[in-house]
């Protein structure tokens, strides 16, 4: 003991019998080897439970590029629509990061609505559709767009090919 009283000493002024306190001595003494032991479990545990989310982060990553397939070539308007289509798959954050792109653009560009181009462009497509669906289908982009011209629609002829 570490005061110098022996064992029976010990179990007699804290009124326990020797045989119980060689007990908990010999329990004291397991634990305290065993703690060494216990804390390196512990380490290697958390090594690999980061390992596995690791692992599982990489694997979403490739998931990403291969369903991305090129995006990175393409503006950040096409990766900000690519992440809004499979924000349900994977997070965007991650997403976001994969491709290039930050969080904040991408709730911000959620935010707002389409521009004054591309709503134009939805009205003239409408507008396209119309004069096509009016022609019976029978008019090629030339005949669309000289009818559209004719209606005093101003466009292009090449984005009426389109």
């Amino acid at each position: 003991m570490k005061e110098g009283l022996s064992v029976a000493e010990a179990a007699r002024r804290l009124d326990v019998r020797p045989n119980l306190l060689r007990r908990w001595r010999s329990r004291l003494d397991q634990v305290s080897k065993g703690s060494h032991q216990c804390v390196q479990q512990t380490a290697l545990e958390a090594e690999c439970r980061r390992l596995r989310e690791e692992n599982v982060r990489l694997r979403m990553e490739r998931e990403i590029l291969k369903k991305s397939d090129g995006l990175l070539r393409e503006g950040v308007e096409m990766r900000y629509r690519f992440i809004d289509d499979h924000r349900d798959c994977w997070p965007v954050a991650i997403q976001c990061d994969v491709l290039d792109v930050s969080r904040s653009g991408y709730y911000s560009w959620r935010r707002r609505g389409p521009s004054l181009t591309a709503q134009r462009r939805a009205a003239l497509a409408e507008r396209i559709r119309d004069v096509h669906r009016a022609s019976r289908a029978t008019y090629g982009s030339p005949r669309v767009h000289a009818e559209l011209v004719a209606q005093g629609q101003n466009c292009q002829r090449i984005t009426v090919a389109k």
